[in-house]
């Protein structure tokens, strides 16, 4: 790996690590509060309606997102007019699929709280959380395009500054509101983290000389179809599993503590993934430009650093997580020990799904965005059969929801190594490397 990629890839882990790690450490302090100030139930229910918005934030991010990103490194260097082109393209498209992505959510939340949730009393909530959706999705196509500039101080600054008002509004929300002043005020911090970073858009814009003009929609529709649909539907399939498991145990439990429980593993789990999955984002723009090179060996050997980077990071915390699950679940108010080899399976399922993570991006940089929802679409059949099998048929609740996380995270892992490594073992053999 040359000096130069390197010192980029230092750059861009230290200045992620600092902003979406101080934004997760404040988002799990005021988890704890927010549960003791919501109670059991609430906190189950607003379990549910994170896992929602979590899957609607998937359809975007990782699709258009990417895209965005992508195309903003590989034109930013040489192709100035070509990027205002196709970015203008790409933001027009991308701002109205948020918009009817809330719009759906919005009409549908009456639907999907009776019928899904079975639970009529979480309609208010969902229902404005229509809002979180719509400026949260613009929010991760500007830090991807500020990411494609490689301005990660800039996005680290963002997530900071995002992670604050989250807090705030998890803490505030629920002390003032109840379940609906939280989705209200977490609304409200996700519409000025979006303000803030079209700002920040602006001026690397105007930094990078890059004028954007009237968007061509036949163009955005066209580089939307060739980059993100694959992404959009791998993505769309990833995403709903989790969530269809929340669902699913919401629907067979007596009541909604076991998703409480679910709930704060993801927290836990989000923690000890976000190096890893800052690893992966950050690396994702170099990655595409060494790609683009054509520089294949560096390529390869930037995947396996990350995967070594990886399991020694997710391994040093995990240990002291799954020996003190019982005391971790007291903070939130919860914990039976079924409830604790739950919470134990859910986060040792965190150690394959953050190996995944370079893998995925990696597929990305390298164009294999099909290839890419081939494997999530095998994942997704076993997680949604192991779930069916686990939740519905043997009543085993949370309990087999963790086993079947961890098992299909694991056969995840082993079939996107191999799709992985073996495109670019046959581009270094097949030579054209520069």
């Amino acid at each position: 790996m040359s000096h130069s990629a390197r010192q980029r890839i230092i750059r861009a882990i230290s200045w992620s690590v600092l902003g979406t790690g101080s934004a997760q450490a404040i988002i799990l302090v005021a988890s704890v509060l927010t549960a003791r100030l919501l109670g059991e139930v609430d906190f189950g229910r607003f379990g549910l309606i994170q896992f929602t918005l979590n899957m609607l934030y998937s359809l975007i991010a990782p699709s258009l997102g990417w895209t965005v990103m992508r195309t903003v490194a590989s034109l930013r260097s040489t192709e100035q007019d070509r990027l205002a082109i196709h970015l203008s393209a790409l933001l027009a498209v991308g701002y109205t699929i948020c918009t009817l992505i809330a719009l759906l959510l919005a009409v549908g939340a009456g639907w999907i709280a009776i019928h899904l949730f079975r639970d009529a009393e979480s309609r208010p909530s969902l229902l404005l959380s229509s809002i979180t959706v719509l400026f949260g999705g613009i929010y991760a196509i500007l830090v991807s395009g500020l990411s494609g500039f490689e301005a990660f101080r800039t996005v680290a600054m963002l997530n900071t500054t995002r992670g604050v008002l989250l807090g705030t509004a998890f803490i505030g929300g629920a002390y003032l509101g109840g379940l609906v002043g939280t989705v209200s005020a977490i609304g409200f911090a996700t519409f000025l983290s979006a303000l803030f970073a079209y700002q920040a858009f602006r001026y690397a814009l105007q930094e990078h000389a890059v004028r954007l003009g009237r968007p061509n929609w036949r163009l955005g529709l066209r580089l939307s179809r060739e980059f993100s649909l694959p992404a959009f539907l791998s993505t769309l399939i990833a995403s709903m599993m989790p969530w269809w498991g929340s669902v699913l145990l919401a629907r067979q439990a007596t009541s909604l503590s076991e998703v409480a429980v679910l709930n704060v593993s993801n927290y836990w789990r989000n923690i000890l993934m976000f190096l890893p999955s800052q690893i992966a984002q950050s690396t994702a723009p170099i990655l595409s430009n060494l790609w683009g090179q054509r520089e294949y060996t560096q390529v390869r050997q930037l995947v396996l650093t990350n995967l070594k980077m990886v399991v020694w990071i997710v391994f040093v915390p995990l240990l002291p997580v799954v020996l003190t699950a019982g005391w971790v679940l007291d903070l939130y108010g919860l914990g039976v020990p079924q409830q604790e080899l739950a919470f134990r399976l859910l986060i040792v399922s965190a150690v394959f799904a953050s190996l995944c993570a370079p893998l995925g991006y990696t597929l990305l940089a390298m164009g294999r965005f099909w290839m890419g929802f081939g494997v999530n679409a095998i994942w997704a059949v076993l997680f949604f059969t192991g779930t069916w099998l686990t939740i519905v048929h043997a009543s085993s609740g949370i309990v087999g929801l963790g086993w079947t996380y961890l098992i299909t995270y694991a056969l995840l892992f082993v079939v996107a190594l191999v799709v992985t490594l073996r495109p670019l073992r046959a581009s270094q053999r097949m030579g054209g490397e520069r």
